[in-house]
């Protein structure tokens, strides 16, 4: 029997993930087995706890496929914000998160809408694997920094609750990217402006509302 290699652990690791995703968009991840994940990967029945040890970990390898590049390019366009020193429209701090799902949607439409939709049944189901994504997008130093910039008026708390449901929604709402659109590009497909449109509007509304909120207070 020929010696098994770091390439044929890498290549049987990509398997798992694949079937994993495909199988934890499809069907949520609390209803999919261990056992099913190897059967779809065509893998022996000890692949996944020979590999990853549980699968929970292999869930934290599903996110991180496509979440690291998700993550590493949101970074870069808050930075580049960060440097403009002005206060920032809402546009701008939407289309910091959305335009990286957007990238991963036509870079791998595929995989893109599995791992929105992976995360948007992980934000439902309040599980703490989502915590890492959800907290560089909705509230790290730089995002809330720029997010403060744009309504210094509305408090602490509110702010990072109103962003946090901005971003929540913006996920939930491009995982259900109808499949005709999937492969559309952002500036042609009405769907995908539709939602991102519909977050700037609603974060808007909402920060106005509280901001007037405080205003009152101030003025009572």
């Amino acid at each position: 029997m020929p010696r098994r290699t770091a390439a044929d652990g890498d290549i049987t690791r990509a398997a798992l993930i694949e079937a994993a995703a495909e199988l934890f968009a499809a069907h949520g991840v609390d209803a999919v087995s261990i056992r099913s994940i190897n059967s779809q990967a065509g893998l022996a029945a000890a692949s996944v706890h020979y590999h990853f040890g549980s699968k929970d970990r292999l869930l934290d390898a599903v996110l991180e496929r496509d979440g690291q590049a998700v993550r590493a390019e949101i970074s870069d366009r808050a930075d580049r914000l960060l440097a403009r020193q002005g206060r920032p429209t809402t546009r701008q701090l939407v289309e910091i998160l959305a335009k990286p799902y957007l990238n991963l949607i036509e870079r791998e439409p595929v995989r893109g809408i599995q791992w929105l939709k992976i995360i948007a049944q992980l934000i439902t189901a309040g599980d703490t694997h989502i915590d890492q994504d959800l907290e560089v997008a909705a509230v790290s130093g730089k995002v809330q920094e720029l997010v403060r910039r744009r309504y210094p008026n509305v408090t602490q708390d509110d702010l990072i609750l109103d962003w946090r449901l901005g971003v929540v929604t913006l996920i939930q709402m491009l995982s259900l990217t109808p499949s005709d659109e999937v492969t559309v590009a952002y500036a042609d497909s009405s769907y995908k402006r539709t939602v991102v449109n519909f977050v700037i509007g609603g974060i808007d509304a909402s920060m106005a509302s509280l901001a007037s909120g405080v205003a009152a207070k101030k003025a009572s």
